[in-house]
């Protein structure tokens, strides 16, 4: 994510770039699991040489944030390593040098065009969005977003679809809009209505229907209104809805007690599409009933898992 806010960095003196090329820096904790030191240090050595290009590199924070100067800037841009190194492990090494110069092609971000969007809601209304995103995601900058809960553990972000970039709109810039929050949501998911999506549905197990959705960037999205952006994918009693990347729903309709038999088929798919893709969103298996989502509870005992059924879900099967 290209970032637009001024959040508080982990300390970092500036360096200068002769001198970043020399240095090894630690892979930071949150990343162990994604790839290793020395790969870390080749992808950020990359970005800095196509960064450079662009601005000066002010500093490296130990979370993996760059700093970074551009001319005719009031202030500096933050960018934020994740999704790019997220996506150079879904490639081949030889082609991390041209993915990371496409990466970074944006920026610097035209600040002039986002000051003019935040003046006027009759040029912004168009160009909002949503992503959802997990819990901990931009945790140290929540309280200047605009965001809501419609996935359990999960947040819905508003954002601004400018310019090749997501932008996560800033609370404390959008006085001019004079608008609620509700308006602003029901505008963006509009917007999200308007994308073509791809829904296929096939069998998994030879006899479980389950229906697949995907959008490079607003499956997820789109998931957060499933009846308006889905047709004929909720079943009599609901449906279990998995979202492990914000390009990838997975949806099962509930027309019989075949739940657990579902999530034992899928739980392996779920799981690869939650750690091989770039944008990875959460494992967790969602009921979706009447328009609202409600998590299958999770009991963990020692090295062990178990799922239950929502209390609701129990209801209406019992009563069949």
């Amino acid at each position: 994510m290209f970032g637009l806010f001024r959040r508080k960095q982990p300390a970092a003196a500036p360096i200068g770039f002769s001198l970043m090329r020399e240095q090894v820096h630690p892979l930071p904790a949150h990343l162990t699991s994604l790839l290793n030191a020395d790969e870390y240090n080749e992808i950020l050595q990359l970005t800095i040489e196509q960064i450079s290009l662009k601005g000066n590199v002010e500093s490296i924070a130990a979370d993996g944030v760059i700093t970074i100067q551009f001319d005719k800037q009031k202030g500096p841009t933050r960018f934020y390593m994740d999704n790019l190194l997220r996506k150079c492990k879904a490639t081949d090494r030889d082609d991390w040098p041209a993915l990371i110069a496409g990466h970074v092609k944006v920026l610097p971000i035209n600040s002039a065009a986002i000051t003019y969007i935040y003046k006027d809601f009759e040029f912004a209304a168009p160009l909002l969005k949503v992503q959802v995103k997990p819990s901990g995601f931009a945790k140290d900058i929540m309280q200047d977003c605009v965001y809501r809960e419609d996935f359990p553990g999960t947040f819905t972000f508003l954002v601004i679809d400018f310019e090749e970039a997501l932008h996560y709109v800033r609370r404390s810039e959008i006085g001019d809009w004079a608008v609620s929050d509700t308006y602003l949501f029901d505008t963006a998911l509009d917007n999200v209505a308007r994308e073509e999506l791809n829904l296929t549905a096939y069998e998994l197990a030879n006899t479980l229907t389950v229906f697949s959705l995907f959008h490079n960037d607003f499956a997820a999205a789109a998931a957060v209104e499933l009846t308006r952006n889905a047709e004929d994918v909720v079943g009599a009693y609901g449906a279990v809805v998995s979202i492990p990347a914000k390009g990838t729903v997975f949806i099962h309709p509930i027309e019989a007690d075949t739940v657990m038999e579902y999530i034992v088929a899928s739980h392996e798919m779920i799981h690869d599409f939650y750690t091989q893709e770039v944008y990875s969103v959460t494992e967790t298996y969602y009921w979706f009933y009447e328009g609202r989502y409600e998590r299958f509870p999770l009991r963990v005992e020692g090295s062990s898992a178990y799922l239950s059924y929502p209390p609701g879900l129990i209801r209406l099967l019992e009563t069949d």
